[in-house]
């Protein structure tokens, strides 16, 4: 089976669920519930797998949380307001003093409202979820 196939498959299923899920119980309700979530989240990990940037032109994170984030400016470059001590920005969004300055990647809280935390929301231009934390040894 092709990853291609695979995506096909599950989105296929989630309708299925969708379709029955006004004809089964509540405890049946659950199950298929967790069951769709299931299915969603394989059809995003094979759609979009750790470590592959996405462009925010191409889709946003589907629930709030902590992302990893490229910026088009350096939002470490000596200091976030090192240059701009006035705060002035361009009408883009760009401090003055930043134009120009390589990118950032940071990890960010994308919010509810569609906002991402600590960066201008102009300024993002991929993300990724966040890989799993290295498992303890001990």
């Amino acid at each position: 089976m092709t990853r291609a196939e695979a995506i096909k498959w599950l989105e296929e299923a989630v309708n299925d669920t969708n379709n029955d899920f006004d004809l089964c119980s509540e405890a049946l309700k659950k199950e298929l519930l967790l069951q769709k979530d299931v299915f969603e989240m394989a059809i995003s990990a094979l759609t979009h797998p750790h470590g592959e940037w996405i462009s925010v032109k191409d889709r946003l994170p589907d629930k709030p949380g902590h992302y990893l984030v490229c910026t088009s400016i350096n939002y470490w470059h000596g200091g976030c307001m090192d240059k701009n001590e006035e705060h002035k920005y361009h009408d883009s969004g760009t401090p003055i003093g930043y134009d120009g300055t390589m990118m950032s990647v940071l990890d960010c809280y994308y919010d509810i409202t569609g906002d991402w935390n600590r960066v201008f929301n102009k300024h993002v231009t991929h993300w990724m979820p966040l890989p799993e934390p290295p498992e303890d040894r001990g």
